[in-house]
């Protein structure tokens, strides 16, 4: 559940490796109640379990942290699974009235990160927004 936005996705693959751009546009004021709401979210669900293909329990930690010098507020969340399965990372940055999502799983590392993915990104969405 979020705000109202006019958005743009993208998603960037290499072989295994996978990372979703996404960008939301919401009404002045809005993109920071969007972004405590994914903090909120993800504050509530420090750990939780899921299943594997099996359907065989996974427990999950997730974590939520701040990302300083990143847009105007910028946070990571990332869900690490117990045993031998991929972590997930979601970086959203708010820039303005904008929320710029990065996610991925950079499974074997041939991918940028996507803090250096969001550094150019965000520095554009800066030089071209009003």
């Amino acid at each position: 559940m979020g705000y109202q936005t006019a958005h743009a996705e993208e998603l960037v693959s290499e072989d295994v490796n996978e990372a979703g751009i996404h960008l939301g546009s919401y009404f002045p004021g809005t993109a920071t109640k969007q972004l405590a709401l994914i903090r909120a979210y993800a504050d509530n669900c420090k750990t939780y379990t899921g299943q594997d293909w099996d359907k065989k329990p996974v427990p999950h930690t997730v974590t939520v942290t701040s990302v300083p010098n990143l847009g105007d507020e910028a946070i990571e969340v990332k869900n690490s699974p117990t045993g031998p399965y991929a972590p997930r990372d979601v970086l959203a940055v708010r820039i303005g009235d904008k929320v710029l999502l990065l996610d991925g799983d950079n499974i074997v590392d041939r991918l940028p990160h996507i803090k250096d993915l969001a550094v150019p990104i965000v520095q554009h969405i800066q030089q071209v927004s009003p």
